[in-house]
């Protein structure tokens, strides 16, 4: 994903921000569907939980049959007017599967690693056609899983992080991952796969068995197998505290002002402009532009500052997608003000001063070693940086960039980049990732490097 494609995708959102049947849409779908999500009693009954599955599985099929439909029109009419009528649906698709990704965090008790992991392969946005036979025998094992298990069951197709498997199953505390085959007649239970691989390791297992395999350990024994070495996932017991109140205030200003801002420490800046009604008022819309630049410069010239917002979180054309962020649909917002960062409505752009995180570990008394030489050349020229995507084979890479590197005494830990990014998109606070790298620390042996991601458990308590 580039500055160019992100560009085009903020003006086709502004061009159909306030189209009537896109606005119809987007209000059905907070109405009908986001607000259902929210609701805790949905997640006591397993019945209510696969039926609003296939209620997305209905409106997801309804949009793709509209850009088929627009496809076949751009081959004989205006091509701008068609690319906007696909474009439109596109995002509705995307609005929906945000929804559904909310339902699978949800399910998973927000287990970050895990759904990090399960978000790793490729797939195209019309890679699957929830309208075909096949997809029919998906959602029909699906319910006899319910019905037969009375467990919590996931459609994986409809979500943009679940992408390996067919299904996943919930029963207690147990998570099995489900691969379908031979149109849906025959159901692979990875959990049992497993089994099969410990007690005879070379046994015959195709590769891509053994791609899901691994996101089945990643969640039973919180180990991510990578290039066959371990890297633990640390659950870390630690409160997250955020600014999330702080941020909900600054787009409530933003509805009666169209635009505001907000500063937090040296660390962060946060800006909203109300995009539904300054695409009303071009030359307002303008003004707060230059002010928002104007303030955003106030750093340091030396500074290594970087912008990211809301519009860079939603996939691109090849179904990308910033699989570290979270999604809007279960940020401990008002469900209006949810639905607007997942339409396009607000703007919300936030500007993280990676420099003042360095300082910040280097005043608790860490050494920074630097991984990326160039990491500054690479921000003088770009400008931007986005949220990481995945673009290689499957566990051949660590999961997320190395920005810097932690010392102390004979310790070294690496800080992720997208750690740092979450600061400005969950809104987190320095301090917690400054207590868990002092926490990993404390429980680490002097002179024992070893690789690991964590997960911070107080998270459980911030989304909805």
């Amino acid at each position: 994903m580039n500055n160019n494609s992100n560009d085009k995708k903020f003006f086709n959102i502004i061009k159909i921000i306030n189209d009537k049947y896109y606005t119809n849409w987007v209000k059905h779908l907070k109405e009908k569907i986001l607000y259902t999500s929210r609701q805790k009693d949905l997640y006591e009954d397993s019945l209510n939980l696969i039926f609003i599955q296939f209620k997305l599985v209905e409106s997801i099929s309804n949009i793709e049959k509209a850009i088929k439909e627009g496809k076949l029109k751009n081959k004989n009419k205006d091509s701008d007017l068609s690319y906007d009528y696909i474009f439109l649906h596109k995002q509705l698709a995307r609005i929906i599967k945000v929804i559904a990704d909310g339902i699978a965090w949800r399910v998973l008790g927000f287990d970050r690693p895990f759904l990090r992991i399960m978000s790793e392969e490729r797939r195209y946005p019309s890679s699957v056609q929830l309208s075909t036979h096949d997809f029919k025998n998906t959602q029909i094992e699906a319910f006899k899983l319910v019905l037969r298990n009375d467990s919590k069951v996931l459609l994986n197709d409809i979500t943009n992080y679940l992408r390996f498997g067919d299904l996943l199953e919930i029963k207690g505390k147990e998570t099995i991952i489900h691969e379908l085959k031979k149109s849906g007649k025959k159901v692979i239970n990875l959990n049992k796969i497993y089994e099969q691989i410990k007690s005879n390791p070379k046994a015959k297992i195709g590769k891509q068995i053994r791609k899901l395999v691994a996101a089945q350990i990643a969640r039973n024994e919180r180990v991510i197998i990578i290039n066959k070495s371990p890297i633990k996932i640390l659950d870390l017991d630690i409160e997250f505290t955020n600014n999330l109140e702080d941020i909900e205030d600054l787009i409530n200003v933003s509805k009666k002002n169209l635009y505001s801002f907000r500063e937090f420490g040296n660390y962060l800046r946060v800006s909203c402009f109300n995009i539904l009604e300054l695409v009303k008022d071009i030359k307002k819309w303008k003004e707060y532009i230059d002010v928002d630049i104007k303030e955003a410069t106030k750093f340091k010239k030396d500074e290594i500052v970087l912008p990211i917002s809301n519009f860079d979180t939603y996939y691109d054309e090849k179904g990308n997608f910033a699989r570290n962020s979270t999604p809007y649909s279960i940020y401990p917002f008002k469900i209006d003000d949810c639905m607007s960062l997942l339409d396009g409505g607000y703007h919300l752009l936030s500007v993280i001063n990676y420099s003042e995180i360095k300082r910040l570990f280097n005043k608790k008394g860490w050494e920074i070693v630097s991984r990326d030489k160039n990491f500054e050349q690479v921000v003088k020229e770009n400008k931007k940086i986005i949220p990481n995507l995945f673009n290689g084979e499957i566990f051949q890479k660590r999961i997320d960039e190395i920005y810097f590197r932690l010392k102390r005494d004979n310790f070294f830990i690496d800080v992720p980049l997208t750690y740092i990014i979450r600061i400005g998109t969950d809104f987190l606070k320095p301090e917690v990732l400054l207590n868990a790298y002092e926490t990993i620390y404390e429980q680490s042996k002097p002179g024992v490097e070893s690789l690991f991601v964590f997960y911070i458990l107080g998270e459980k308590k911030v989304w909805v």
